[in-house]
Order: structure tokens, then C-alpha cells, then sequence
């Protein structure tokens, strides 16, 4: 995969949901970036919309509009309660923007997509070889 998109086996969403996973409390990330990883095109409406509805998103207050402004109908409207969920979790706001220091870019998330890729493969490999699977 070498950070590319996430497999076009998943669908649209959970090709979304599994990159959106990857943004750990106190970071965040834009929608367009999301995109880029999970799509491999540009795609931020399509994220953003998936993030409005909350269930679709585990991590839906982690993804920001550009410069890391949070949407105005953010949760219907609840951009202030976004906002402090984010502080809550040590991103700091100045001037109604993220900290860029907390920031992940794509390539943060195309990297971490990739690691876990890798374990998933190793932990697959490790408990054949234990199986006996696959020996020659």
C-alpha cells in the first residue's frame, strides 16, 4: 500500500471510517486530508457529510475544515461544544483555529494506515506460523 488509499474492497464509508479511526485524542485532522487517504481523491464533502451524521464517525469532532476552523453547523450547529471536546482532549485554540502543532497531515495518516496495515499482516503471518499454516 505505501501510504496510499485505504483497499477499494471497503465501501465509501468504512474506507472513511477506518482512516478517521487513526486520529487519536489531543490531534486532528481535515477533511480533505481524510480524503485524500481513504478516497485517494479529493473528497472533503464526501467526508464531511459522513461526519455531520456523528454515528457514521467515531472521531467525527477531530476532523476540521482547513486550517483547522471548525465547521459553523459542525453537529448542528454545536461548533463551541466541538471545540471544547477538543480542548478536553489538550487541542489548544487560538484565534478560532487549531493548534497546527496537534495537526495530523495525510501523510501522518497515510503512514499510521500503513503501520497498521503492517501489524495486521504480521499478527495474520505470527498466528499462521503458530497454526502451522502455510509451512512448506
Amino acid at each position: 500500500m505505501r501510504g496510499g488509499p485505504v483497499p477499494p474492497a471497503f465501501d465509501t464509508t468504512e474506507r472513511v471510517r477506518a482512516v478517521s479511526r487513526l486520529v487519536a485524542p489531543g490531534e486532528w485532522t481535515t477533511y480533505g486530508e481524510v480524503a485524500r487517504v481513504a478516497l485517494g481523491i479529493r473528497g472533503a464533502r464526501v467526508v464531511g457529510r459522513l461526519a455531520a451524521r456523528e454515528n457514521h464517525l467515531a472521531n467525527a469532532h477531530r476532523i476540521l475544515l482547513a486550517g483547522g476552523r471548525i465547521a459553523p453547523a459542525w453537529g448542528g450547529g454545536r461548533a463551541p461544544a466541538c471545540q471544547r471536546r477538543l480542548e478536553s482532549e489538550g487541542v489548544h485554540f487560538s484565534g478560532g483555529r487549531a493548534d497546527p502543532a496537534r495537526h495530523l497531515t495525510y501523510l501522518d495518516l497515510a503512514g499510521r494506515l500503513e503501520l497498521e496495515a503492517r501489524l495486521a499482516r504480521s499478527t495474520s503471518a505470527d498466528e499462521a506460523a503458530e497454526l502451522g499454516v502455510g509451512a512448506g
